[in-house]
C-alpha cells in the first residue's frame, strides 16, 4: 500500500532559488511528495511563521505569480516524478485566473489543490484537476457526502487547532475515523493533517490506514540548522512507501 507523507514549502522563500534547492536536498533524503504554497496576501488562518514567510516572498518578487509557477515548473523537469501537493489561496486565484491556473496544474501534473472554494474546485475538478476535501475534527456530514460524492484526496484533521470540537461519538481516533469514512463510501485518499510533526505520530497515522499524511512547518522551522533538518527527515524516510 502506498504511504506518500508530503512536506510543507513556502514558495518563494527566502528565494525561488532556495526553493528549488531544498527541493533538491529533500528528494536527496527520500522526499517524494511536497505540499507546497503560492504566497497569498491573505493567508487566513495560518501561523505567523507561515503569514511572515509568505510577505517575505511577494516584499521579494510582488504579486507576478508566473515567477512562483515557473519556479514549480523547474521542480517539475529536475524531478519528474514528485508530488505536487498545491496550496491556493481564493486572491490568489482571483489574480492568475482560474483557466490560467488550470492549465499549468496540468502542465505541471499536479496531483491535488488545497483550495477553501466548493466553486473553485468543481471548476478545477472538470479540468481534469483533483482537489483536496476538507474533513474537520467533528465531520460534519455535508463534508462526508461532499468527500463521498467527489472521490478527491481528504484531508482529515486532527483537534489540536479546535480544541473544543468534539468528535462523532466513538471516532475519537485516526484509526476509527479512517474505518468510518471507508465505510460511509470515501474512496479518495485520505491525508491526516495538524499534530503530526515526530515519526511516531506518522507511525501512527500510518498504521491507521491512511494514504498519506501532511507535515507542517516542522522541518522549515530547521531550515537555518539543516543537520538537525536532515535528522528529522531521515527519522520519516522509512514510513514512505511508494506504489
Amino acid at each position: 500500500m502506498k504511504f506518500s507523507p508530503a512536506f510543507y514549502i513556502i514558495n518563494g522563500w527566502p528565494s525561488v532559488e532556495k526553493t528549488i534547492e531544498m527541493v533538491d536536498k529533500y528528494v536527496d533524503h527520500g522526499v517524494n511528495a511536497i505540499q507546497i504554497c503560492m504566497p497569498s496576501s491573505n493567508p487566513y488562518g495560518e501561523s505567523k511563521f507561515i503569514q511572515e514567510r509568505m510577505k517575505h516572498a511577494i516584499d521579494q518578487y510582488g504579486l507576478n505569480y508566473d515567477i512562483f509557477m515557473d519556479c514549480i515548473r523547474e521542480i517539475r523537469k529536475r524531478h519528474p516524478k514528485i508530488e505536487f501537493h498545491q496550496v491556493l489561496y481564493n486572491d490568489v486565484a482571483d489574480r492568475i485566473g482560474l483557466e490560467k491556473f488550470a492549465d499549468y496544474c496540468l502542465e505541471v501534473q499536479t496531483y491535488t489543490v488545497m483550495v477553501d472554494n466548493n466553486e473553485t474546485a468543481d471548476y478545477l475538478n472538470s479540468r481534469g484537476v483533483r482537489t483536496t476535501d476538507f474533513l474537520h475534527y467533528d465531520m460534519p456530514e455535508f463534508m462526508v457526502e461532499r468527500a463521498v460524492r467527489t472521490k478527491n484526496l481528504v484531508m482529515l484533521r486532527s483537534n489540536s487547532r479546535y480544541e473544543d470540537m468534539e468528535p462523532r461519538e466513538g471516532l475519537a481516533t485516526w484509526k476509527q475515523r479512517i474505518e468510518w469514512l471507508r465505510k460511509r463510501g470515501v474512496e479518495g485518499p485520505i491525508y491526516p493533517v495538524s499534530g503530526i510533526s515526530t515519526k511516531e505520530q506518522l507511525q501512527e497515522v500510518k498504521d491507521a490506514g491512511a494514504d498519506g499524511a501532511y507535515i507542517g512547518t516542522a522541518l522549515m522551522e530547521l531550515w537555518e540548522d539543516e543537520d538537525k533538518l536532515w535528522e528529522k527527515l531521515d527519522s520519516f524516510r522509512y514510513l514512505t512507501e511508494a506504489e
